[in-house]
């Protein structure tokens, strides 16, 4: 569990660097204009109606704010490993569950042949 720990932190401070990029007046919070161009670089392609969804869903994290209409940076990054958004969160270990279970699954087939 220590690794998956130290995997997220470094995840989160790696986002935090690339967050703050798009911080344009550089005080911190977000506003729905610098939030869409930070998710449409992480995930090219994505619509509008999807970016407002997730916009609406950080406001929801950040009640704990004294700035209502924008969204902090640490709520910003939960955001963005929770759906995983240009493949921040990605588990580290499932390509190599997967190749072991192919391994498996393989070897299953060869006995049963």
């Amino acid at each position: 569990m220590q690794q998956w720990y130290s995997y997220v932190a470094d995840q989160t401070n790696h986002l935090c660097k690339i967050i703050s990029k798009y911080d344009e007046n550089q005080d911190g919070i977000f506003q729905l204009s610098e939030f869409k161009q930070l998710i449409n670089d992480l995930e090219p392609g994505i619509n509008n109606e999807v970016t407002f969804i997730l916009f609406k869903e950080s406001m929801a994290m950040n009640e704990e704010s004294v700035i209502s209409d924008a969204i902090e940076p640490k709520v910003l990054s939960e955001v963005i490993l929770k759906y995983k958004l240009g493949g921040f969160g990605k588990e580290f270990f499932c390509e190599y569950l997967s190749k072991r279970k192919d391994k498996y699954r393989d070897l299953l087939n060869k006995k049963h042949n």
